[in-house]
């Protein structure tokens, strides 16, 4: 495995807008951490609510982009 600095690296290089990082204490806790790539953010995310949160964001964008 690659270091997970380099994997965020590589992600952002790849033009990606999010990373999400599930490592052993991100599952022992039920939270994966979510990077935004673009605006060099990070929010803990509950595991159960992870697909919802995409969904929002994906609609936000939806927004944006018809202002």
């Amino acid at each position: 495995l690659r270091p997970v600095k380099k994997q965020l690296a590589r992600a952002d290089k790849s033009g990606a807008q999010f990373a999400v990082i599930l490592g052993s204490s991100e599952v022992e806790s039920g939270q994966a951490t979510v990077k935004n790539l673009v605006q060099k953010t990070q929010e803990s995310v509950p595991l159960v609510k992870l697909a919802e949160f995409f969904k929002s964001k994906s609609q936000q964008q939806q927004e944006d982009r018809h202002v």
